[in-house]
C-alpha cells in the first residue's frame, strides 16, 4: 500500500542517499545489538540520486531487516552507500549463510523465502520482492551476490546515472 501511495504522489526529488540510509541503519542498531549482530555503515560525502524518500527508506529498511533476520548471531551486517561511474548504489552485505545461487531468482517472487526450511524464523517472503518493486519504480536494478570471501549475501541496488 505504501508503494502504491508513494508512487502516485510523484514525490521524486534529488536527495542524499547517505543521509537517508544512515538514518535507517541507526534505527536498527538496538535490534542488531539485541540479536548479537554487528551492524555497521559505510559511506562518505554526498551520494545524490533522484528518489522518493519514503520508498527508498522502506527499501533500505527491508534490506537491513532481512539481513538481521537471516544472518544469525555473531554475524556482521554492513550498509554501504557509494557511487561508481556516476551511478549511485545502496548495498547491504552480511556474512551469514546467504542464499544459494539456485534460489536467488526464486526469492524475488512474493511469499518465497531465502531459507526454504523456514527454521521457525518469522517473515512473509515479501521483503525482497518489495525491494525489487521499489527499485524498478526508480529505474534501478537489484542484484544478489555472494558476500565478501564467498560468504553471506550482498544485495545491491544500483540507481541510474
Amino acid at each position: 500500500a505504501r508503494i502504491d501511495a508513494a508512487a502516485r504522489s510523484a514525490a521524486m526529488r534529488q536527495l542524499d542517499l547517505i543521509d537517508l540510509a544512515r538514518a535507517v541503519t541507526a534505527e536498527h542498531v538496538p535490534r542488531a545489538a539485541g540479536a548479537g549482530i554487528d551492524l555497521g555503515f559505510e559511506g562518505e560525502g554526498e551520494v545524490m540520486a533522484v528518489i522518493e524518500p519514503i520508498l527508498i527508506g522502506e527499501l533500505v529498511k527491508n534490506l537491513v531487516s532481512n539481513a538481521l533476520l537471516y544472518a544469525g548471531a555473531g554475524a556482521e551486517v554492513t550498509v554501504r552507500v557509494g557511487s561508481e561511474q556516476g551511478a549511485a548504489f545502496v548495498e547491504v552485505e552480511d556474512n551469514g549463510p546467504g542464499i544459494p545461487l539456485e534460489r536467488r531468482e526464486t526469492v524475488l517472487r512474493r511469499f518465497e523465502r531465502g531459507d526454504a526450511s523456514g527454521q521457525g524464523r518469522p517473515g512473509t517472503g515479501l521483503g525482497l520482492p518489495i525491494v525489487d518493486e521499489i527499485a524498478r519504480l526508480h529505474g534501478a536494478s537489484l542484484g544478489l551476490e555472494d558476500g565478501a570471501g564467498g560468504r553471506g549475501l550482498k544485495v545491491r541496488v544500483s540507481f541510474p546515472a
